[in-house]
């Protein structure tokens, strides 16, 4: 298998004004989120990880200069749409009853589902749950889909705010990451290259910075990789957890200001 993955585009959205503030740095306010990639007719009812899935997926498509249409779309989430879920459940336990139009935005592969149905994308998607190696397996996952056949895959990585109702032991707050990978070199130049997806282990580990540091962020690899692209500094990041924890080399070759929101 292709062990190189070019990354071609990135977008990144946190509660911290500057990306490299994470995860120690004050926290403000979420930028409202970017929903053009999706129609107006598909925009209500969105919960806080969609809406996080569509920012941060249209910032890496303008930056790789993509568009959605034809690429395989890959959505990693440790915990997915738990914020619909716990209100799924009041409604359950205060009325008896369930909400269809609540339901339809539960499922772990919504937020792909709506943007392949308003980017008239029929290609297949994947949805990803994996704890604290969801980083790791989203990048696995794309690396294999890549070395298969296809020639990008549209990797998000995104988690809203845990529910106290749900648990009061995650303080952190929300987090997307997206990331535009390809195996082959376009016309224009990537920014940077990602290899060597592999285990680290238990000696190299200790040279590593540590992810999970602060608010434990399940996403916390992703922010670092783009805290790294934006910054233009290649390292060696650690990608899960654990003695013998995923990693990857990064190279940057292009580096240029993060992308930005459309207005």
């Amino acid at each position: 298998m292709n062990d190189t993955l070019y990354i071609e585009g990135f977008g990144a959205i946190t509660q911290h004004a500057q990306l490299a503030d994470f995860p120690e740095g004050p926290r403000g306010d979420l930028p409202k989120p970017d929903l053009n990639l999706l129609e107006r007719s598909l925009r209500r009812g969105l919960s806080d990880v969609t809406r996080l899935f569509m920012h941060t997926a249209q910032l890496a498509l303008k930056d790789a200069e993509s568009s959605a249409h034809d690429l395989h779309i890959v959505f990693a989430s440790a915990f997915g749409e738990l914020g619909t879920a716990e209100a799924l459940m009041d409604l359950a336990f205060d009325e008896g009853s369930s909400s269809p139009a609540r339901f339809r935005h539960s499922v772990h592969n919504a937020a792909p589902g709506l943007l392949s149905i308003s980017a008239h994308n029929t290609r297949a998607s994947t949805a990803i749950a994996a704890g604290w190696s969801t980083v790791a397996m989203g990048l696995l996952e794309a690396q294999a889909l890549l070395s298969g056949g296809e020639k990008r895959v549209l990797l998000v990585f995104a988690d809203e705010s845990i529910p106290r109702s749900l648990s009061d032991a995650h303080a952190y707050g929300p987090v997307g990451v997206a990331l535009v990978l390809s195996q082959t070199l376009g016309s224009a130049p990537p920014r940077a290259t990602l290899s060597r997806l592999q285990r680290a282990g238990r000696v190299e580990q200790a040279k590593l910075r540590d992810p999970f540091a602060g608010p434990n962020h399940p996403l916390g690899p992703a922010v670092l990789l783009a805290q790294a692209l934006e910054a233009g500094a290649g390292e060696t990041l650690q990608l899960g957890e654990g003695p013998d924890p995923w990693c990857a080399e990064l190279r940057v070759l292009r580096a240029e200001p993060a992308p930005e929101s459309a207005p």
